[in-house]
């Protein structure tokens, strides 16, 4: 090994070796990577790290969960896995110290904290750290003080139960025994992979009576899109104690730092607050400010009940696709293409000045030069008549007009064959979970007359990105499966369908790798109870994923490994799945177990 660096993600680690190894053509099975760094299975790379060969000199490293890994840390190769291409390397080369990214161009890391300000007698403090930033926290360290007068045992009982805590631990929960009336401050220090270092606290008041709980249900730092309706929620829970409460009264208000307006929206009685897409300009940053009123409350409430949100509003994220008609004619059909500009993730339209048609080889067809490269066409179609055609491959592209460089555009090859052809369609990529393959996107494709063919399909991607994705089949249809270990998420990928028959056809595809879930937690119900009796209440909340592969499906565990179960039940499997489905909670009783158990979501 010459080099281990983080990716610029910081989730993953990218291996390099000083020359070809035997390896790079693994099957397409999912690898763990305690098959080649035997420490892998424990803190260092996380749970279920996965390891992908890129080439035959490059090792992809997925992180699993709660890996530890960060700059500095040592991976020792294991001495009989990897050899030269030629089996003459020896493996006392076969460790390397983790190196930042090469990129330190990083945005500031960010902490805030996500909970309730105000708590009643008969209520816990529960508490998220929400990390903004490149890559997720990596350590939090929690900590409390008192505001004023409180009881010093109690603060005593809390700190120590912080002190307990993992290191990993985002979210933080403080039993109501613990608490007494007046102001707490909970700090957390978190440390992300290349060292960076940010602090939070929250002023959280204990009141003597019974009242319900608030908190904003969204980050304090969040991304929205000009143009399109943002929603900020704000979740109440009603004291656990069975007594009478008094209502509570929202007020919300919009500010832009731009022009320093100032919008109220009257809806006193609503625990969400919905921005009109028309009132959100593109490249401002607006705060959102929600104020919490209890009227007939008779309790003193120690601290001003406010809670704001940044918004930032960035540009819409616009997409050409070229769609319609055939990639592979004949001289006697004309060219018929549509263009559509979307905003990236979802089937919105979107308004714009032209598209751009473009063709290579240029001159493409000489009858036709007008055509291409002149001015922006409106509507965005493109017509090459039969006459102008001359059998060939080409490259046509449609571009967003006026754009630099054409950021904005899309290009598809088409074949002009001198034989018979059929339109060939190709359908996907659909995210596949559950069942007994492991998690993959599937593509299909056919064509129209539903012939028997033979079907090839091809990616004509960077030669790293294509590594074992390809295959061959025959019949009416051609489905490919492509498992997610094998996709660098982020990265644009390209597919070819080509078929062959009594007819010929050929279709594209592209589209770029899902990102894994991030930024969620998940919250138990609660907090302490008794085996085989109690109803545990789990929720995963906060995941983010691609607009593309919602809606998300959440699967349950009660991992056990290494640990004596008095249920038979948990006795038969390390991880024991406790249920999956697309819902974000599940209720649960939990078996007699003789340490505790670590649930995941």
């Amino acid at each position: 090994i010459v080099e281990a660096r983080l990716d610029a993600s910081l989730e993953s680690i990218k291996v390099r070796f000083d020359a070809a190894t035997d390896r790079g053509i693994e099957q397409a099975a999912i690898l763990h990577c305690r098959r080649y760094f035997p420490d892998a299975d424990g803190e260092v790379l996380g749970t279920n790290c996965q390891a992908v060969w890129i080439d035959s000199q490059f090792l992809l490293l997925k992180f699993g969960a709660e890996a530890s890994v960060r700059r500095g840390s040592v991976l020792t190769l294991h001495s009989s896995r990897v050899r030269s291409a030629c089996g003459t390397s020896s493996p006392s080369f076969g460790k390397a110290v983790v190196e930042a990214p090469l990129s330190d161009e990083f945005p500031p890391l960010k902490i805030s904290l996500r909970g309730p300000r105000v708590v009643g007698q008969c209520d816990k403090i529960m508490l998220h750290a929400d990390s903004h930033g490149v890559g997720s926290a990596l350590s939090f360290e929690w900590s409390v003080s008192a505001v004023g007068q409180f009881d010093l045992f109690a603060v005593s009982d809390i700190a120590a139960h912080l002190m307990s805590l993992s290191q990993s631990s985002s979210s933080i929960v403080i039993r109501e025994d613990f608490l007494a009336p007046g102001i707490l401050n909970i700090s957390v220090v978190v440390t992300d992979r290349i060292g960076r270092r940010s602090t939070a606290n929250e002023l959280v008041s204990i009141v003597e009576s019974a009242t319900p709980s608030v908190y904003l249900d969204t980050p304090q730092e969040m991304q929205v899109v000009a143009g399109v309706d943002a929603l900020v929620n704000a979740l109440v829970t009603m004291p656990s104690c069975s007594v009478p409460v008094h209502a509570i009264e929202f007020l919300w208000s919009l500010s832009s730092l731009k022009t320093g307006t100032v919008t109220f929206f009257k809806q006193n009685t609503a625990s969400h607050l919905v921005i009109p897409g028309d009132m959100l300009e593109e490249g401002a940053e607006y705060v959102i400010r929600l104020d919490v009123e209890r009227p007939g409350f008779a309790a003193k409430v120690f601290s001003p009940e406010s809670y704001v949100v940044h918004l930032h509003s960035k540009s819409i994220p616009r997409q050409v696709v070229i769609e319609g008609g055939s990639r592979t004619v004949n001289p006697e059909n004309a060219i018929v293409l549509n263009a559509r500009v979307k905003q990236v993730g979802s089937e919105t339209a979107i308004k714009h000045d032209g598209l751009l048609w473009m063709c290579e080889p240029a001159p493409c067809f000489p009858g036709a030069m007008e055509i291409f490269g002149n001015k922006p066409s409106l509507p965005p179609s493109l017509h090459v008549p039969a006459n102008a055609l001359i059998p060939g491959t080409y490259r046509i592209s449609a571009a967003l007009w006026p754009q630099p460089k054409f950021v904005h555009h899309d290009t598809i090859v088409l074949w002009v064959l001198a034989a018979d052809v059929s339109e060939t369609l190709v359908q996907g990529p659909t995210l596949q979970v559950g069942g007994h393959a492991p998690p993959h996107l599937e593509v299909w494709g056919g064509v129209a007359q539903g012939d028997d063919s033979a079907w090839t399909w091809n990616c004509v991607s960077a030669q790293s990105l294509c590594a074992q994705i390809g295959s061959h089949s025959h019949g009416f249809r051609a489905r490919l499966q492509l498992p997610l270990h094998l996709l660098i998420p982020g990265y644009e990928y390209r597919l070819r369908l080509q078929s062959s028959a009594a007819w010929s056809g050929l279709a594209q595809l592209k589209f770029y790798a899902p990102s894994k879930p991030s930024s969620g937690s998940l919250l138990l119900e609660p907090a302490i109870g008794h085996a085989a009796e109690t109803v545990f209440a789990l929720k995963a909340a906060g995941w983010k994923e691609d607009a593309d592969y919602l809606p998300l499906t959440f699967c349950f565990t009660l991992d056990v490994e290494g640990m004596a179960a008095t249920s038979s039940a948990s006795e038969s499997a390390a991880a024991t799945p406790l249920g999956c489905s697309k819902a974000t909670a599940m209720s649960t009783r939990l078996p007699m177990l003789t340490r505790l158990p670590m649930l995941t979501a």
